[in-house]
């Protein structure tokens, strides 16, 4: 996870002394997807939508 410091302003650069900052979060990772609980869901969801 790595924190990042941006003006609340919206402005480039580098802030000054005093100014408010907003802290963001980004994390880095890997997504992997549940191939049959996906096509589980799916099909259900076919299944209702036709009637």
């Amino acid at each position: 996870m790595k924190t990042i410091k941006k003006r609340e302003a919206g402005k480039r650069g580098r802030p000054l002394k005093d100014e408010k900052l907003k802290t963001y979060y980004r994390i880095n990772g890997i997504i992997k997807v549940n191939e049959a609980f996906v096509l589980k869901k799916w099909k259900n969801w076919a299944f209702h939508s036709c009637k």
